[in-house]
């Protein structure tokens, strides 16, 4: 990950046609046909980052949320070349209105789930374990009917990426908002569980 972020900082022309696969584009276009935005959710897994620019180069308008790093100058290309391609970069501490106005406008907003400073939340079974998740993408998919989307890019070559968009997550709404942040989440979390045990060598897991 470390080296793509260097090597793919500023990419050739016709990078990203030659050089990704690409699944699951109609379960994008679908969700996005409904009008009601997108929630993109991952894990560490891959190089997501990839994904945003892909999406970006693919005339989607996409914003990302991230944390920032504690050296500047280090935080300053990483963020450059994230947002090269069009993607609108979204500090983790910026305002919810914010967000909610991205998927208001049928946009798609990308965030990873598996965030190891996460204080509240939901909790939900990953694995054999009971662990804390973020619950906003839950609460913004309730708040807007926006299709929340389980996604990753994963490395197949040294230099060749596969982007899979999976199935939209199926929720209903039961009107105990707790709950049902809950079911969402833990339906978001199964669905990346599964994704991940394809390529488990990929998954950067934060102890």
């Amino acid at each position: 990950y470390v080296i793509d972020v260097f090597r793919y900082a500023y990419p050739r022309k016709g990078f990203f046609e030659k050089n990704f696969k690409i699944s699951g584009r109609e379960n994008v276009d679908k969700a996005l046909a409904e009008g009601k935005g997108i929630i993109l959710v991952s894990f560490h897994l891959g190089n997501l980052d990839m994904g945003v620019r892909i999406l970006s180069a693919n005339g989607y308008k996409v914003s990302a949320i991230v944390d920032n790093l504690q050296i500047k100058q280090l935080d300053t290309i990483l963020q450059e070349s994230r947002s090269l391609g069009g993607a609108q970069i979204i500090s983790v501490k910026a305002a919810s209105h914010m967000l909610l106005d991205i998927l208001r406008r049928n946009e798609i907003l990308a965030l990873m789930l598996d965030n190891p400073n996460c204080l509240k939340g939901a909790k939900v079974k990953l694995g054999q374990k009971w662990v804390l998740f973020p619950s906003g993408a839950a609460t913004m998919a309730i708040r807007t009917g926006a299709r929340v989307i389980p996604c990753a890019v994963v490395r197949i070559s040294n230099t060749n990426f596969h982007a899979i968009a999976g199935k939209p997550i199926e929720y209903q709404p039961s009107g105990d908002l707790t709950e049902d942040i809950r079911i969402i989440t833990q339906k978001m979390v199964t669905a990346l569980e599964d994704l991940t045990r394809q390529y488990i060598d990929q998954w950067y897991v934060f102890h």
